[in-house]
């Protein structure tokens, strides 16, 4: 997966725009565990998958926390990890596989 580049970045077009901190945390992160790919130590491949799978599970649950209060929905729901990233195995190519889980009728809003 190739990382974003950083508003700084060489690579950056002229109109891109600068990216929030909690998306340039993720940037560094991603950017760190790409990093680690490189490495000639072959016994780190697990903890590698294990470090990518954390990375994107607190980003995800970080933007559905913040969606819950963005658009003032008080009911409880569960994001569930499906597929690879419900077995920790994220990798760079990986896709992320979630469902939203919900108690009863979820209603459209008005």
């Amino acid at each position: 997966m190739k990382t974003p580049p950083s508003s700084a970045s060489d690579d950056a077009s002229p109109g891109d725009a600068a990216l929030s901190p909690e998306a340039e945390r993720f940037r560094r992160l991603i950017e760190a565990n790409d990093a680690r790919i490189q490495s000639t130590d072959l016994d780190i491949g697990e903890a590698i998958v294990r470090e990518r799978t954390a990375i994107y599970t607190s980003a995800i649950a970080e933007w559905a926390a913040e969606q819950q209060a963005a658009l003032g929905f008080d009911r409880p729901f569960a994001v569930v990890a499906l597929g690879g990233t419900g077995r920790q195995e994220v990798t760079p190519c990986s896709d992320l596989d979630i469902a939203f889980l919900f108690e009863g009728r979820i209603d459209a809003p008005e």
